[in-house]
């Protein structure tokens, strides 16, 4: 493995955001009720999803041979969200492949 490398991302890393995602909170699945996979997958998989984060906040990525292996996001305060107040500042999808 090389050295992992760090920066913010943009709208052109969604579908890689997406997939460390998906896999990163897929190895879970399992301990879900089959509701809350319905609510996992229709949100995870959902492109809106991302958009909303990259517009209200910061996304970090991390690279490992130009590919995109982990992410974060910053959410400054003034954007609510379910558990997450007005004035909260918080993270949200913090995700790393598996493999890493």
């Amino acid at each position: 493995m090389k050295d992992i490398k760090y920066r913010t991302a943009d709208i052109n890393d969604l579908t890689a955001i997406k997939g460390v995602s998906l896999n990163a909170y897929g190895q879970y699945k399992s301990l879900l009720s089959p509701e809350n996979i319905i609510a996992w997958e229709a949100n995870l998989s959902n492109d809106k999803t991302y958009l909303d984060l990259l517009n209200s906040g910061t996304c970090f990525v991390a690279i490992n041979d130009e590919t995109i292996v982990g992410t974060a996001f910053l959410i400054p305060h003034g954007n609510p969200f379910k558990w997450f107040e007005f004035n909260w500042s918080y993270i949200r999808l913090v995700g790393v492949l598996p493999d890493f």
